[in-house]
């Protein structure tokens, strides 16, 4: 997955870097109103060559799934594939609430 971004050599070497947002699809716009611009390859080679605002759209409404995981996603002390897998049914934990962002 490529996102569309704009990037500057700091005077002091560093680089600076920004990921661009468009309004939100598909799954992420039941949770939020902007999600990063997704490329397509072909686009990106495009957005590359050319910057032009008309390649920031979002993206396809089935082009993300959305898949409920294990809540080892959220320590960053578990870092590895296992915490992408869906999550395993616990009849007997019941499910929170889904929290608000704001």
């Amino acid at each position: 997955m490529q996102l569309a971004g704009l990037a500057e050599e700091l005077p002091d070497g560093r680089l600076a870097f920004v990921i661009l947002t468009t309004e939100a699809a598909g799954p992420v716009a039941r949770i939020h109103d902007r999600m990063p611009v997704v490329l397509p390859r072909e686009r990106a080679q495009l957005w590359l060559a050319r910057p032009d605002s008309g390649l920031l759209v979002p993206a396809p409404e089935d082009f993300l799934v959305a898949t409920e995981v294990s809540r080892k996603v959220n320590d960053v002390k578990n870092d590895d594939p296992s915490v992408l897998a869906p999550a395993e049914p616990d009849e007997a934990t019941p499910k929170p609430e889904q929290l608000a962002l704001f």
